[in-house]
């Protein structure tokens, strides 16, 4: 009697394990790919894809962004009632989509140079977070001349769609909340600036104040030229990318390989028959790389490559 009872006991205390066990299991959320496209406006649109798997709750909520709005999901438009977002569910593998639009997330800083800041927090971790930011056509990363880097956390990979720049940031385990930075400016202001300065010199006081210094300069130059220019390419040597080139970038460079590493910006727009906002985005990429330097001619630039990725 007692081996009866001390059976029943064993046999229901592994039905209790296994229910206890079924009930602990909780959701995962596999990853996130979240892209926010920066408008002329400064508006956001932004939109999360995001992959969950082990499921079991009927409802996912999302809390949307105070000023969100034009809220779409899965590619259908959505109303806004609160912004807390409660989504039914009947799946165990769960991948979807949510799109809107927010402001305040874009500041002016002054002389067309503008921040894009965004802290991220989700009540559950990904196991991956995948962060596109995609700066307004025209513009690019602000060159990193000050104390304050362009870009923080240190960006996986750099890279343009033939329009716009891209930053981005895959992560494994992301430690969350955490705050997400990029400084860029207008590329076309940059160059009216140094075409309005260039005219400012035409006027001949100028011009004679400026050749003084020049032949100063120059006598300088030939002095420490060859010192310089080690130095300078040992700088460049130390800041060489590890990033792999996307496909544009190499054919970029392999056509300047075939010019001896260095060629007019305008020859390489021709030659590879690009519009010359791609090619001016991925030079600037490059730039940031330190893969080219570019210096300014006129109205054109003469692109040299520095360091040899190929």
């Amino acid at each position: 009697m007692k081996k009866t009872q001390l059976g029943i006991l064993f046999f229901m205390s592994i039905i209790f394990t296994l229910v206890i066990v079924g009930n602990v299991s909780a959701m995962t959320v596999n990853s996130v790919h979240l892209e926010d496209l920066i408008n002329e406006d400064n508006s956001i649109q932004e939109s999360f894809i995001i992959n969950i798997s082990n499921n079991t709750d009927k409802v996912f909520t999302f809390t949307l962004p105070a000023n969100a709005f034009d809220l779409k999901l899965n590619n259908n438009k959505f109303p806004i009632d609160t912004n807390v977002l409660n989504l039914p569910l009947n799946c165990q593998t769960c991948l979807f989509k949510i799109e809107y639009t927010i402001k305040d997330v874009v500041n002016f800083e002054g002389s067309d140079v503008y921040t894009f800041s965004r802290t991220l927090n989700f009540p559950v971790v990904p196991s991956v977070l995948d962060y596109d930011v995609k700066l307004p056509i025209g513009y690019v990363i602000k060159s990193n001349n000050s104390l304050e880097p362009s870009i923080v956390p240190s960006a996986s990979g750099i890279s343009t769609d033939g329009e716009h720049i891209i930053v981005k940031w895959l992560q494994k385990d992301p430690v969350l909340p955490s705050r997400y930075y990029v400084s860029y400016s207008n590329h076309e202001s940059t160059e009216n600036l140094a075409s309005e300065f260039g005219n400012e010199l035409t006027e001949w006081p100028v011009l004679v104040i400026s050749l003084v210094l020049f032949l100063l300069g120059g006598i300088g130059g030939i002095l420490i030229q060859k010192h310089y220019k080690n130095s300078k390419m040992k700088d460049y040597d130390i800041y060489s990318p590890s990033s792999l080139l996307s496909p544009d970038e190499k054919k970029v460079l392999e056509l300047l390989k075939k010019n001896n590493n260095k060629m007019n910006q305008k020859n390489i727009v021709n030659d590879l028959s690009w519009s010359k906002s791609k090619v001016s985005a991925i030079m600037t990429n490059l730039e940031y790389k330190k893969v080219v330097k570019r210096e300014k001619i006129g109205r054109n630039y003469t692109v040299e490559v520095i360091t040899d990725l190929l």
